[in-house]
């Protein structure tokens, strides 16, 4: 809880306000649901709640471990290095690689 409030208040500063609902369809934070990543369980939960398919899903993230977790449950995952590539660039060359 105390991470959503910090995260909610970094937003906030940032923006001026909270747009992460303006952004997303659906927000999952770990501890109102009770699974984190890499468990499985999360993952199969969004998969299932928004009715994805696994291999047309991407799934991004800064930690191999969570990236690892979602390639065992069977995800397209991607490692994003924030300090060699931006987030537009990863999220393209994802949808180019799909073409």
């Amino acid at each position: 809880m105390v991470h959503e409030k910090e995260f909610t208040r970094k937003i906030v500063s940032a923006y001026g306000k909270n747009i992460l609902e303006e952004l997303f369809e659906q927000i999952y934070y770990s501890h109102h649901i009770g699974c984190r990543k890499p468990q499985k369980e999360i993952f199969e939960l969004v998969l299932r709640e928004n009715d994805l398919a696994k291999p047309e899903t991407i799934f991004i993230d800064d930690s191999l471990q969570h990236v690892e977790g979602a390639k065992r449950v069977g995800l397209n995952a991607i490692l994003f290095r924030p300090v060699e590539n931006s987030l537009e660039a990863v999220i393209a060359a994802a949808l180019n690689s799909e073409s």
